[in-house]
């Protein structure tokens, strides 16, 4: 009995021993025989809910299986940086997005075809905006091109909006929820930077809201949120002299709160939190005059000193 124990046992090991490499090769470009390049991500492309490894062979992107089988996708030898790999069709299975100006290549591996789509001569994917805009199934694309911003979605269609005279202007990438939901209708919005003013951007609707800010801003970090318990994150910006501005963009409001005589014009943000029991976050700022920490309740625009 000892004996055929011993011998089940070696044989779990070897069948174990058996798998393990394959299962390893869902999150690398390297397998027992071959080399695929760089591994971009890891993601489900067919949509069968198993794993494949998406690979930077710099002429060409190689998708590997989890039992090591990869299918390969030449590209032109176009200088790419940029990428998303996500699910843009609303199908099963994510695609891949590579910005390789005038075309966007897009890889569709569970039909195992690939596309260029024409877009411009310049433009830059907002990769940390990607989101569904619309509401049907399916993220979009934002693209930056000089004046315009062109959203790119399923059925590769591409959609225009004009922003400004020149290219001083940027989709907010750079912070949680740049793109969510800031009103009560389907689909995220986006919020874009202007020199003193912001934008919101929907594609729902097809409306771009200005917000004149008038005086160099920033938007506070992690300030994308819900501040007043109304459907629709709203948005906290610090203006270079003090002043506290929450836009509610679902209301178009833009809210105006200052400092003078509690948290001066000069403060840091401390973090948020909800201190009055009420949906929405309060704003938890310190004064740097006096270093005493305030509490802002954006819903009353009231401030009090912890």
């Amino acid at each position: 009995m000892q004996g055929f124990t011993g011998k089940v046992f070696s044989a779990l090991l070897m069948a174990t021993a058996a798998v393990a490499p394959s299962q390893a090769f869902a999150q690398s470009c390297s397998t027992s025989t071959a080399y695929y390049g760089v591994l971009m991500q890891v993601a489900d492309l067919d949509g069968n809910g198993s794993l494949e490894a998406v690979c930077n062979g710099y002429s060409e992107i190689a998708v590997v299986a989890s039992n090591g089988t990869a299918t390969r996708y030449p590209i032109s030898n176009v200088y790419w940086t940029q990428s998303v790999i996500d699910d843009i069709d609303g199908t099963p299975g994510a695609e891949v997005v590579l910005g390789q100006a005038p075309h966007l290549t897009v890889i569709r591996h569970y039909s195992r075809t690939q596309v260029s789509q024409y877009v411009g001569p310049n433009f830059t994917i907002a990769v940390g905006a990607v989101a569904d805009l619309d509401g049907v199934a399916g993220k979009e694309v934002p693209l930056e091109s000089g004046s315009n911003l062109i959203i790119y979605g399923r059925n590769a269609i591409l959609r225009t909006v004009w922003i400004t005279p020149n290219s001083n202007w940027k989709v907010c990438t750079e912070i949680a929820n740049c793109a969510s939901n800031m009103n009560s209708t389907t689909g995220a919005e986006l919020l874009l930077a202007l020199p003193n003013e912001v934008k919101i951007y929907s594609m729902a609707s097809g409306g771009l809201s200005s917000y004149w800010i008038g005086n160099q801003y920033a938007t506070l970090n992690d300030g994308v949120r819900d501040f007043d318990g109304v459907v629709g994150n709203d948005i906290a910006i610090a203006r270079a002299d003090g002043m506290l501005h929450i836009l509610r963009p679902g209301s178009s409001y833009l809210q105006s709160i200052s400092g003078s005589g509690t948290f001066g014009s000069s403060w840091t943000l401390v973090g948020y939190a909800n201190l009055d029991g009420v949906a929405g976050d309060e704003i938890r700022i310190r004064s740097n005059t006096n270093n005493r920490i305030y509490r802002v309740y954006p819903r009353t625009g009231s401030v009090q000193a912890e």
